[in-house]
């Protein structure tokens, strides 16, 4: 069998109610499942299972860390679709549960901050993702060591946010820097990696170097 057919499998038994007596697990392996399938790019068999797993985690744990982990799950998701209203809601419910039961210097405080501020830079309102930017890669700087990938990832996105700031200037190290330690941690087909590339690309476009900008191109 093939890992997709092995994915499907047991996305089929997820279906049937396999584990409904225990919905904690049966929760974690839908929320998995939904992942995998939207790395796969596959986001209508993606979305359901997250959105059961979130209801069987709101139903059973309450105000809870894997609560907010789904609704963050679910909020990616759904910005990755598009829908940024219905991702702006998730994020911020996600946010405020980790901030108050984990603390605001908690590594997944800055995932939501991430995510957030990302969704608020595509919609055109990098004005107001700036501070979560920068919070995120704060709380990141205080938790990891140099030249870790997720450390790169929260200055990649603080270079975009800059970036449609029209801030070139203060954008370019952050993403050459980003760039260049994803390059030398991640696998080639990384998506932020890619998105790093990209958003160096559109850098140097903007700030009318087209000369540079075809080097992130392609």
């Amino acid at each position: 069998m093939t890992a997709r057919e092995l994915l499907d499998g047991g996305a089929e038994k997820l279906a049937r109610g396999e584990l409904k007596e225990q919905p904690e697990v049966r929760a974690a392996l839908l929320d998995t499942t939904g992942r995998v399938y939207e790395a796969l790019g596959l986001y209508d068999k993606a979305e359901p299972l997250l959105r059961e797993g979130l209801a069987i985690r709101r139903r059973t744990l309450g105000e809870h860390r894997d609560v907010a982990a789904s609704l963050n799950n679910l909020a990616h998701l759904l910005r990755e679709k598009g829908d940024y209203t219905g991702a702006e809601g998730m994020y911020r419910e996600a946010l405020a549960m980790r901030r108050k039961l984990l603390g605001n210097d908690h590594p997944v405080v800055a995932d939501s901050l991430i995510g957030l501020g990302s969704l608020l830079v595509k919609r055109g309102d990098a004005r107001q993702a700036e501070p979560m930017l920068v919070e995120a890669l704060h709380i990141r700087e205080r938790a990891l060591p140099k030249g870790h990938p997720d450390l790169a990832a929260a200055r990649s996105a603080l270079g975009e946010c800059f970036t449609a700031l029209g801030r070139y200037k203060e954008a370019e190290p952050l993403l050459a820097e980003s760039y260049a330690v994803l390059q030398s941690k991640v696998s080639e087909k990384s998506l932020v990696l890619r998105a790093t590339r990209d958003r160096l690309a559109r850098l140097y476009e903007a700030w009318g170097k087209p000369a540079q900008a075809v080097k992130y191109r392609g």
